[in-house]
């Protein structure tokens, strides 16, 4: 048990080392989570800073007919969540194209969050330069994110696992 935990976060730190190697981790030196105003998926207004509490949680920024964005969240919906809560999908691009996406929900488990962001708010505050880009927030404080391509997506699975299901 003890040697897998340490496999685990092995595991974990090679990823971020590779990540920060080929420049597409960074620390993101704990700034406020910005009171972006996103939807829900019905339509109902809501700003990130509601949607957080001191647990960590990750927001998945995304875009309908990116193939890479797609490759993440089918993988995504084959990791074990065990606070799939913790998980908020941010679609941007626009609404309705934003919505279908948002309404196929690709496979993933109840309990993640999928927000609309037809507006880019989120996008541009949190300065998002390419998809898909992920947040990690505790405290209403983004603590780090992870932008760019991967070829192979469960490279990010660890990274996500431990940080959703870290207590607060």
């Amino acid at each position: 048990m003890v040697r897998q935990k340490h496999s685990g976060l092995i595991a974990v730190a090679l990823v971020l080392a590779s990540l920060f190697v080929s420049g597409v981790a960074r620390a993101a030196e704990k700034q406020p989570l910005p009171q972006s105003l996103v939807q829900t998926r019905d339509g109902a207004p809501v700003t990130l800073d509601q949607s957080t509490g001191p647990e960590s949680r990750v927001f998945i920024y995304v875009l309908p007919g990116s193939a890479v964005s797609t490759r993440l969240i089918a993988a995504l919906s084959t990791w074990q969540l065990a606070a799939p809560e913790r998980v908020s999908i941010v679609v941007g691009g626009e609404k309705a194209a934003a919505a279908a996406f948002a309404a196929a929900e690709h496979g993933l488990p109840a309990g993640v969050q999928w927000l609309l962001d037809p507006d880019r708010t989120f996008w541009t505050d949190l300065q998002v330069t390419g998809v898909p880009t992920l947040f990690g927030v505790r405290n209403g404080l983004v603590e780090w994110r992870l932008a760019g391509v991967l070829n192979e997506p469960t490279a990010l699975k660890g990274v996500v696992t431990s940080w959703v299901s870290a207590a607060p």
